[in-house]
């Protein structure tokens, strides 16, 4: 086994004499060979995830205790940003594919969204390709093995 911690504190024009202490953690695990996304993608992902909790004491408010957020229709796909377009209006929608297999992962929006459509863009924003119906809070992504796609939801007019 070789591990590898990059470091560019030695031999770069910083201070050579830096305070406290470093650490590290490495994870291993048996695989079962059923495959990248099985044996590596999901358990890493689960291993780095924090579990988030919520404790409020007080009266209740109108939202329901509980809502389902994104859901995709394969596993080694992350959604890496989900939120307000940081560019200009919309909310953009960032999937990312890790287990290298092309094809189309289907994503199912909040029931509360009220979106037609989603125009792909770069990851500047800008847009690219025809927009993307959304039919049924429903919306077939295609993906490419390995790389991320950008959406931005329009919202209904």
């Amino acid at each position: 086994m070789f591990v590898n911690l990059f470091n560019n504190v030695w031999g770069t024009n910083f201070q050579q004499w830096v305070g406290g202490s470093w650490e590290s953690r490495i994870r291993i695990w048996a695989v079962e060979g059923k495959g990248i996304e099985t044996d590596l993608i999901t358990p890493s992902w689960e291993a780095r995830s924090r579990s988030a909790a919520a404790f409020f004491d007080g009266p209740a408010g109108t939202l329901p205790p509980s809502q389902s957020g994104i859901e995709l229709s394969r596993r080694g796909v992350l959604v890496t940003a989900f939120g307000p377009n940081p560019d200009g209006e919309g909310i953009l929608l960032r999937l990312w594919e890790q287990a290298g297999q092309d094809g189309a992962c289907r994503a199912g929006l909040p029931k509360q969204m009220n979106v037609t459509q989603a125009q792909p863009c770069d990851l500047r924003g800008r847009p690219e390709g025809d927009p993307i119906p959304i039919r049924g809070g429903q919306i077939e992504v295609p993906l490419t093995h390995f790389a991320p796609v950008s959406l931005i939801l329009e919202p209904s007019s």
